[in-house]
């Protein structure tokens, strides 16, 4: 009894501030007095204390409600309450919809602003305005303490929503006090005919929602939105298609009894999606609300509230025929309220019988699986029974694999869909962290489908997607007729004048076996030269992407010595071997166009094509070979497909070969750093470069180190640590050669520093490890200083691949800080030991404090007595 009383004084004060406002809006004021007048008469005749005689002080505020609503009819200038309600009743379509009644579900009252209460039986367009808001706020549940609205300019042309506030935008101020709750005047307004459109947001703060939506908005959206249904209740759900408000797309809504956790209801809402028997686009995928399966707390602004969906049978919009609920032929319901009423409310447990049905053998957490080969050849069978003519497919390519769809079956179409498509892993990075997965596809989707410019219906799939396309076609029993349209290339003059080992031999063999490939091989085993003979046996003008200026200059001395060849560069070609930059051709808006004119393009540590910008550049040209080199065919953002979908299959791994004794030392420091709420790298990085005490360790174990005889590279993320640490070595080692390397340089610098490299018998070099981490050749580096913490596997490889390229008769050698008192560090450190060991390093185990003496005794470190450089 004591919520019933809460809310009735709640109403009543609500009723009185109305009263007050419709001095200065008297139709907003009716809106919002009618609403909690309504409420305040449900709720007590729902309950049956409310009837008790002895009730006074409830029947102390009808009274005052009665008083009330005696003023507002005089300030309407109507006779009775019911005129005014008649006047502004919520509308509904004038057919009557005859279906079996049901009865909705018991819904507690609660004292929150947004009321809940229970429906006695089957709700209609001709119910009580009470009852029919009743219904709605019963299925429309999400968070209750704020709505969002849209929001248009005054010329039309600028659409947004925003979360409805008091006083302050929600950046400014998130308090609860000034929010506007999602109650019954906001629900009022939306249903009536006014330009005001509501917003709800799902999620609520407990990772639970009491809706799934699915928004289908493309071409299709009739027939995939259909489709979805029909799987939906196909297992047992009944689902409410919406037709959204711009009519050219809709919504699927499925409706609990209880509040579920997000994700059981996101899991197995695309796990119907992937189980339907008409394929469903993967663009889809990112269509569900909630958006998320945890709220993004760990967001800024209005972000940390999850995403927003447009709650139907706005006023305006339903007389125009959108917003409204539709058949499956697409025509509105003639009674919304009644269908809406007679919508069955799934229960959790039906969802994870469902859920677990779909996944049962698959994780959830992942993509459906795509069809499997008994699946495939399921179809096979059937198309051995068709004429030839219904199971040919014509394939063809040129800058993308094109295939015709009229002859497929829906299994083997998804499969191959499913080629073109891989989570995004940095969806579910944010996710995980609650962080805002706004512009963060769950699927990244490369395939295109529609009409080709014959009018011919095909998809279009990523070059390198070619050989898997076929292979998908012939296990499913189609005849494939392929037909390439890469122009044919000239021929150059182009001979190797070097010598392979047998495993770079057979690497080039396996390479030029294809017109697309990968090769992957260990820093320093000579992928360059093996380039070299790959333009020499294909001797079609070759364009060389490369991401940094250290790159371009070592290809340029490698194709010199070894084509005996001049390469030219984008500025001044030679259309034989042109070296050409990444940053070049990846930049937003420019034109790479220029590059088909070569017969060939090679790509040098190749992980780097999946950067927006070079992925754009890249997919659009039809040129005939295309060859990858990388010894890390994966990258930190987890967008690792990429790679061989715009370059083609890893067609040949070098295995690496361990010549040398391999040493990792790591030393613990003293180095802390406070964390107030989110971590920031960014913070931490340059606080470790400033802090003396980590830097007088680095300072000294470097000098020991080329003490002890070796060339020693030291990398940093910081130019101004670089530059701290060159000035200090300098001073401390006045009998080595002491270099820094940040980038930036002049072509002309970049030479003279690598004449003095090469011509030092002892040196120690100090560089970014952006410049000098990655591709940086320079055999005689034996020992390598990591100043400046990583963890990515293949960053790792790339740094120690500088000091493990076997050039030199002793031991590879590396130094690593433990920075165990900041956990982000020393998480990352744990990550970098165990790539390290797998790479084949012994590790010297960490004893004493960071104050002690080196781990290792260099002075008792083999020195280097015979260097060799490589010719």
């Amino acid at each position: 009894m004591d919520h019933l009383e809460t809310y009735a004084r709640e109403s009543s004060r609500t009723y009185a501030t109305s009263t007050k406002r419709l001095l200065h809006s008297q139709k907003q004021a009716h809106i919002d007095t009618i609403s909690c007048y309504s409420h305040l008469i449900m709720t007590a005749s729902r309950s049956p204390q409310t009837s008790s005689p002895n009730n006074t002080e409830l029947d102390a505020l009808r009274l005052r409600v009665e008083g009330l609503e005696r003023a507002l009819l005089a300030l309407a200038g109507v006779s009775s309450i019911e005129k005014l309600l008649e006047q502004h009743a919520i509308p509904d379509a004038p057919i009557n919809l005859a279906q079996p009644t049901e009865s909705l579900p018991d819904v507690s009252v609660s004292p929150t602003p947004a009321a809940r209460t229970r429906v006695p039986g089957e709700v209609t367009k001709d119910s009580p305005t009470t009852d029919k808001m009743a219904l709605y706020m019963s299925r429309f549940r999400g968070r209750e303490d704020i709505h969002a609205f849209a929001w248009t300019s005054k010329d039309g042309q600028k659409k947004a929503w925003f979360p409805a506030t008091r006083h302050a935008k929600f950046k400014d101020d998130p308090s609860p006090e000034n929010l506007r709750p999602l109650d019954a005047s906001v629900i009022t307004k939306h249903l009536t005919r006014t330009e005001f459109f509501a917003g709800l947001y799902p999620l609520l703060p407990d990772d639970t929602c009491y809706l799934l939506a699915c928004d289908f908005d493309d071409g299709d959206f009739q027939q995939d939105a259909l489709a979805y249904a029909e799987q939906c209740r196909a297992h047992g759900l009944d689902p409410l298609i919406e037709l959204s408000r711009s009519g050219t797309g809709a919504h699927v809504w499925i409706f609990f009894e209880t509040a579920v956790p997000a994700q059981l209801t996101r899991q197995v809402g695309l796990g119907l999606l992937a189980s339907s028997p008409r394929p469903v686009k993967f663009s889809s995928y990112d269509r569900f609300f909630p958006a998320q399966d945890r709220l993004p707390v760990n967001a800024r602004g209005q972000a940390q509230l999850g995403n927003l969906i447009a709650l139907p049978l706005q006023g305006n919009h339903r007389q125009n025929g959108t917003t409204v609920f539709v058949d499956d032929d697409f025509h509105p319901f003639d009674d919304q309220f009644a269908v809406l009423s007679r919508t069955r409310l799934a229960t959790q447990q039906q969802l994870q019988k469902i859920r677990d049905g779909l996944y049962s053998d698959n994780d959830p957490e992942q993509l459906p699986s795509p069809p499997r080969k008994h699946q495939l050849k399921q179809v096979a069978k059937t198309n051995k029974a068709k004429s030839s003519a219904d199971t040919k497919v014509s394939v063809t390519h040129d800058s993308l694999v094109h295939i015709a769809t009229a002859n497929l079956d829906t299994t083997t179409l998804n499969a191959l869909r499913h080629l073109g498509v891989f989570p995004n892993p940095e969806f579910y990075k944010l996710q995980n962290q609650r962080f805002s997965t706004w512009g963060k596809p769950r699927v990244i989707v490369r395939y295109q489908e529609d009409a080709s410019p014959h009018g011919k219906h095909e998809l279009r799939l990523d070059r390198g997607l070619l050989e898997p396309a076929i292979d998908i076609l012939k296990e499913a029993g189609y005849t494939v007729t392929r037909r390439g349209h890469t122009p044919k290339p000239q021929k150059i003059d182009a001979t190797f004048t070097g010598e392979l080992t047998p495993p770079q031999k057979k690497a080039l063999n396996d390479i030029t076996a294809h017109h697309t490939g990968v090769l992957v091989a260990p820093p320093g085993t000579g992928k360059t030269v093996i380039a070299c003979a790959l333009i020499a046996q294909r001797r079609v003008p070759t364009a060389v992407i490369v991401r940094t200026r250290e790159l371009a200059a070592q290809w340029h001395d490698r194709l010199t010595r070894f084509l005996d060849a001049t390469p030219g560069t984008k500025a001044k070609p030679t259309h034989v071997v042109d070296i050409i930059s990444a940053t070049a051709i990846g930049r937003k808006d420019t034109d790479a166009s220029f590059l088909e004119q070569y017969g060939q393009v090679i790509v040098d540590e190749c992980h780097g094509v999946a950067a927006p910008g070079l992925t754009a550049a890249l997919s659009e040209l039809n040129i005939r070979y295309w060859t990858g080199l990388t010894a890390t065919p994966y990258r930190s953002d987890g967008l690792d497909p990429l790679i061989t979908m715009l370059l083609g299959p890893i067609r040949h791994t070098i295995a690496p070969q361990h010549t040398t004794r391999r040493e990792y030392h790591p030393h613990l420091t003293e180095f802390t750093h406070e964390i107030l709420g989110r971590v920031d790298m960014t913070e931490i990085y340059n606080a470790l470069a400033a802090d003396a005490d980590r830097n007088t360790q680095i300072l000294t174990v470097t000098a020991a180190t080329a003490q002890a005889g070796h060339n020693v590279l030291v990398l940093s993320n910081r130019r101004a640590h670089v530059a701290a640490l060159t000035e200090e070595l300098r001073n401390q080692l006045p009998n080595t050669d002491v270099f820094s390397l940040t980038g930036g340089l002049t072509p002309a610098e970049r030479h003279d520093l690598h004449a003095q490299l090469d011509a030092s018998e002892h040196f120690v070099l100090v560089a970014m490890d952006k410049v000098a981490g990655e591709g940086f050749d320079l055999p005689t580096l034996d020992a390598l200083v990591l100043a400046s913490p990583i963890s990515f596997k293949g960053n790792i490889i790339q740094r120690i691949g500088r000091v493990t390229r076997g050039a030199t008769n002793t031991a590879a050698t590396v130094h690593d800080f433990n920075d165990y008192n900041c956990p982000p560090l020393a998480k990352m450190f744990k990550r970098r030991q165990r790539v390290i060991k797998n790479e084949g390093f012994d590790i010297t185990p960490v004893t004493g404090t960071p104050d002690t003496a080196l781990p290792l005794s260099l002075a008792d470190a083999s020195s280097p007595q015979h260097r060799s450089k490589q010719p």
